[in-house]
């Protein structure tokens, strides 16, 4: 995980194209040059897109948190992150760190099949939650693995480049 947070920190330097809001104004991604619209991966998907090879698809999605009450972060990470990796085949719990984005509690997901031999590419995910006042903000990069190193470095320039809008 060390080295996640080293590549976030590199990765916040990388060249970014203009700011796209999502959420009611509240939060906002910048995405890097050539990466376009895409189509969503559900229905629910806010903001996808996809880097010029369709090697990296980036999307957001906001899951609502009942009136007072407290977002769980880890709770949640841990059933999100145990759907998604039963979809991706993956038999190693997925690793969950805690952190924060913006000035908000997050936690960060990794989530990377092993490679074995010749086989074909994998999927692969990143995802990242984040402590919104009235949703959990899911920040979910889904990659070809083994990823280009471009493309990795361009996945986590997207999710340092997470802001918020609403607290300017």
């Amino acid at each position: 995980m060390k080295s996640l947070l080293l590549l976030l920190a590199l990765a916040a330097t990388a060249l970014a194209g203009p700011r796209v809001k999502f959420g009611g104004d509240r939060y906002s991604l910048a995405f890097p040059e050539g990466w376009k619209k895409a189509d969503a991966p559900n229905e629910k998907a806010l903001v996808p897109h996809q880097n010029a090879d369709a090697s990296a698809l980036f999307a957001v999605n906001l899951l609502p948190v009942p009136k007072d009450a407290k977002p769980d972060l880890e709770g949640t990470a841990k059933d999100l992150a145990g759907q998604l990796a039963k979809s991706l085949g993956l038999t190693d719990d997925p690793d969950i760190q805690e952190g924060e984005l913006d000035g908000l509690p997050a936690r960060f997901v990794t989530m990377v099949p092993a490679k074995k031999g010749d086989d074909e590419a994998q999927l692969g995910m990143i995802l990242v939650l984040i402590e919104g006042k009235t949703e959990v903000v899911v920040l979910q990069s889904t990659i070809t693995v083994p990823a280009k190193q471009a493309t990795r470095e361009a996945c986590l320039a997207i999710i340092t480049s997470f802001k918020r809008e609403d607290v300017k």
